[in-house]
């Protein structure tokens, strides 16, 4: 690699020389993250997120990371030096908007932490029909673990939690892929580059604090105990189902998956059909009691809507045709939808080359080359069996996120096979990828990440004025979901607040005292009354609060 020869170094120089670049690596890492704060840039100001403000020095420290790790990959082979090195991989594209960001960056994080406020507001769920948090307290293990965790390490600031979660939320799928990759393939090589791509490719915004990424975390487990545990004994079945339980706690729409992935595996592995019976019944009789027991106050008011919503997915909408639905909203999203097609297609087709390989090398036994793809046909099964229904473009998003875990390591052989005696190449590859990751990953941040003048504005709110149930204001995410409003009193005089119907519009918000005539304006016309309001103050109003697009200003009288 480089020109040099590495053949005549003995194991604990080796050692040496990658810590030594990796210590130079961090050293860099944490420089560039102290430009970024000098810069004073939010990137959530910028067309393409945290990709416009990362300075080069980011990139060289990723360079240096990249060559610790090939080097180890080729010429020491050391599992503990892979892991190290791979914990800061994971540190570097995970924790960086952490240290950038003065919040989390995500916003749909803060309407998933209003459901754990609710819980550590109240004391206790509420999936009742016409409570605002109803369709996720039917599901409401993420949000009970969230209370207790947060009571358990006694976090004063919860913001910081939220804000570093997708680091740890990595950090602990990577035993789970480590695993898997053994399985699938054994050699070294295959399995760390298979989970430096993982996370490489890796674009979908589901490491957030979310019910989907702990339901995500149980299907693999249960998966990996279906094709891998061979001794099935009774303590591992009662544990089974308590995963399983768990799981359908968890998540709506991961149970199907799982139901349909072991029919698959069911009709694939004619070994595994007893154990894969055992876990279909305990999935499909759980998930139909938790349905008609715990989760009927969201089905009851539903079901025809939801009847409807299968019989239309048969007609074939696929997810692909609704990007353009969410692309007016900003047109630079189409470029970002564009690199993460990009990324996961060089993903399938790195994988692919595997497929065309086999079937190249085993002309005549198709019994050969299903027995070798069996855990690259279950990804992509799972790929195209959340994309087919017309479950927009999350659905496809969705469809990735579960099928890298088992199509990853097929992209990595390839990789490694090309490598071998490319060493350079292969450092310059996964250099590249690091922009692609930040771009598809962190790219669309001005459009899903929330002002902190956004928090302010709904602790304000929260602290000063009652409100009505089922009003927004300003921010949805926020609003209903950060600070938990269901049980404040409210005055029989108070305004109605109108709904926001647009989210690109205006919002202006006025109010009198903390307990009556909270008044709201909305759009161009709301803007002359706002203004008329300011213009005729007589001291009726104390504060008028504004907002527009995320940001605030108080004018005080």
């Amino acid at each position: 690699m480089f020109g040099l020869n590495f053949k005549n170094i003995d194991e604990k120089n080796k050692i040496k020389i990658c810590l030594i670049i990796l210590l130079t690596s961090n050293i860099i890492f944490l420089l560039s993250i102290h430009e970024c704060f000098e810069s004073n840039i939010n990137p959530i100001d910028t067309e393409y997120g945290m990709f416009e403000i990362l300075p080069n020095t980011y990139y060289i420290s990723c360079f240096l990371l990249v060559v610790a790790f090939v080097y180890n990959l080729f010429y020491i082979q050391n599992k503990k030096i892979s892991v190290i090195l791979t914990l800061f991989l994971i540190l570097y594209l995970y924790l960086t908007p952490a240290l950038i960001y003065d919040i989390p960056r995500f916003s749909t994080v803060y309407k998933h932490y209003g459901y754990v406020d609710y819980i550590m507001t109240y004391g206790h769920i509420n999936p009742s029909e016409t409570s605002i948090q109803n369709n996720y307290h039917c599901w409401p293990n993420a949000w009970i673990l969230g209370d207790y965790l947060l009571s358990i390490f006694g976090v004063s600031d919860h913001l910081i939690m939220l804000a570093i979660f997708p680091f740890i939320a990595e950090i602990m799928f990577l035993p789970l892929l480590y695993v898997f990759l053994k399985k699938i393939f054994g050699e070294f090589n295959i399995i760390w580059m298979g989970i430096w791509t993982y996370y490489l490719f890796n674009w979908i915004n589901q490491d957030y604090y979310s019910a989907q990424f702990f339901a995500y975390y149980l299907y693999f487990i249960i998966l990996y105990v279906v094709l891998f545990v061979k001794k099935y004994e009774f303590p591992v079945k009662i544990t089974s189902a308590i995963i399983t339980l768990s799981l359908i706690g968890y998540h709506i729409i991961t149970p199907i998956m799982l139901l349909f992935t072991l029919i698959m595996i069911y009709v694939m592995h004619k070994d595994l059909r007893r154990k894969v019976a055992y876990f279909l019944s305990i999935v499909l009789v759980l998930y139909i009691i938790w349905m008609i027991y715990i989760a009927y106050p969201y089905f009851q008011p539903r079901i025809s809507m939801v009847f409807n919503a299968v019989l239309n997915s048969l007609h074939g909408n696929v997810g692909i045709k609704t990007i353009s639905q969410k692309t007016w909203v900003n047109p630079t999203y189409k470029t970002i939808v564009n690199i993460r097609m990009f990324c996961t297609s060089l993903m399938l087709l790195l994988a692919g080359i595997q497929v065309i390989k086999l079937f190249i090398q085993n002309k005549g036994d198709c019994n050969l080359k299903i027995k070798n793809l069996k855990y690259l046909i279950i990804g992509f099964f799972q790929y195209f069996m959340v994309i087919l229904p017309g479950y927009a473009f999350e659905g496809m998003m969705r469809g990735i996120y579960f099928s890298m875990p088992l199509i990853i390591g097929y992209s990595a052989k390839s990789i490694i096979e090309f490598s071998k005696n490319r060493k350079i190449l292969l450092v310059l590859f996964l250099l590249l990828l690091f922009p692609l990751h930040i771009f598809s990953h962190y790219g669309d941040d001005s459009i899903n990440t929330i002002q902190k003048s956004s928090i302010y504005q709904t602790n304000f709110i929260y602290n000063h004025v009652n409100l009505i149930e089922k009003t927004k204001i300003a921010s949805y995410y926020l609003l209903y979901s950060y600070k938990h409003v269901d049980k404040i009193p409210v005055s029989p005089s108070t305004n109605l607040i109108e709904k926001m119907e647009n989210i690109g519009k205006y919002e202006y918000i006025a109010y009198s005292n903390p307990s009556a005539n909270l008044k709201y304006f909305n759009g161009e016309s709301g803007l002359k009354k706002f203004e008329n309001l300011t213009n005729t103050l007589n001291m009726n109003y104390s504060k008028i609060y504004t907002s527009g697009n995320y940001t605030d200003l108080f004018i005080t009288r």
